[in-house]
């Protein structure tokens, strides 16, 4: 039985660790797709509130925002 993505479509994210050394808050995300599962890990399609650049991340690297 495969596991549910713990984030939805939609839902605003950041990354665990941040992204660059020194940023002064962590750079907020928005899921756009739910990826398919990968040696049992989920990936989602995210997009950057700040400049609309879009990249991949596994559920372990990403946390709710808020």
């Amino acid at each position: 039985m495969a596991l549910m993505h713990k984030f939805k479509t939609g839902q605003r994210v950041t990354l665990a660790a941040p992204a660059r050394i020194g940023a002064d808050r962590p750079e907020t995300f928005e899921v756009i797709r739910l990826l398919p599962e990968e040696r049992g890990i989920h990936h989602y399609r995210l997009k950057s509130a700040v400049d609309g650049h879009e990249r991949v991340a596994s559920e372990g690297e990403l946390v709710k925002f808020g």
